[in-house]
This record gives C-alpha cells, structure tokens and sequence, in this order.
C-alpha cells in the first residue's frame, strides 16, 4: 500500500493552530499544509466559525499573530493571520479584464497573502487554471475585515507568487491606497495583536 505523500493535520491540531498554542514550526507546517490542502483550508474556516459563534470569554474568533522569525513581532507592518474572502481584477497583458478570488492568509499594513486563487475571464465566463499575476497591478481589490471594522478598497501589485502543486498564492503590496482604508486595516491588525 502507497503512503500518502503529506499527512493531514488533525482536528486538535488545527484547534491549536486557530488559539496560538503551537511553536513556530509547527505553525509554519500547518500553514504551509493550508496553501496546499483545500479540504483542510475549509476545516479551518469551520472550525474558526464555529469557535467565533461559540466562544462568550472575552474576545471571540481571533486567529494567530504572524511573527518575525525570531519570534518577536517587530516589523515595520505587524502582519497577522486570517481567513478573509478578497475579490480584485487586473488586465495580464492589457487583454481583458480577468477576475480573482481568494482568502486572505495574512494581512499588514504593506499587503496581503493571497491563498487559493481563482480567476476567470470576464469576457468569456472562462475559468482560468493558471493565472499570471505575478507582476500585475491590482484594482478593485475588497475585502471585508472581521469585528464589523469595515470594507476595504485598495489597490496592489503582486510582488511575489508561490505554486505548490496546482494551488498559488500571491504576495501583494498595496498601492494607492486611500488613508481611511489604511487606518481600518491599522485598527484591525492592532486589535489582532491585542487580543
């Protein structure tokens, strides 16, 4: 019998993953595992719902703090982790307009990690398997961050993409970006970190 190439992480250790109780490798594996797994990805979204709607003590639903990798979080934008659906559109060659979604793995001041991507043509309808962003400026890129803090509007570059198996993600650095959606996603990032 072939053993499976990666092990899935059990629901105890997602658990973990979503209150900040596993070491920094450990949490880098589960995250790594998330880019890659689609199944598990959605386990974790339920699992944070299900703690968010459950939990009375105090702040409710919070996902863990990105740290530096010396495990401080000192950096010019504190990034933390989180689960937020993004659309955005962008023009790969100006040759139409394409459409993207994805989850927001974490989030700072200076951009996003985008995990799962899915884009299509706007033109055709088409799903496209393998979109070039790399490179690509972004626009009408929204997302709603968790606590009622509000839609943002932006725009962005992608700055870098990762492709692991048949899924990518994307860095992305905002650009443009008006002052009042700067300060929601401050606020958001500073509660985050609090909490």
């Amino acid at each position: 019998m072939r053993q499976k190439e990666h092990s899935c992480p059990s629901e105890e250790t997602i658990a973990c993953y979503l209150d900040n109780l596993l070491n920094a490798d450990k949490r880098e594996e589960v995250e790594e595992h998330l880019l890659k797994c689609e199944n598990c990805l959605r386990q974790t979204i339920l699992l944070h719902g299900i703690k968010s709607e459950t939990n009375e003590n105090g702040p409710i639903g919070k996902l863990p703090v990105v740290r530096a990798g010396d495990g401080t979080n000192n950096r010019v934008h504190p990034r933390v982790s989180t689960l937020l659906p993004v659309e955005f559109k962008f023009h790969p060659g100006h040759n139409g307009v394409i459409s993207g979604k994805a989850n927001i793995l974490n989030l700072s001041e200076g951009g996003l990690l985008m995990g799962e991507i899915k884009a299509s043509c706007e033109k055709r309808g088409e799903d496209i398997p393998d979109p070039v962003i790399e490179g690509e400026a972004l626009y009408d890129l929204r997302f709603a961050l968790a606590d009622d803090l509000g839609t943002v509007d932006a725009k962005g570059e992608c700055v870098r993409v990762n492709k692991t198996h048949n899924d990518i993600n994307a860095g992305v650095s905002f650009r443009d970006i008006k002052q009042d959606n700067m300060q929601k996603i401050r606020d958001y990032t500073q509660k985050m970190i609090e909490e």
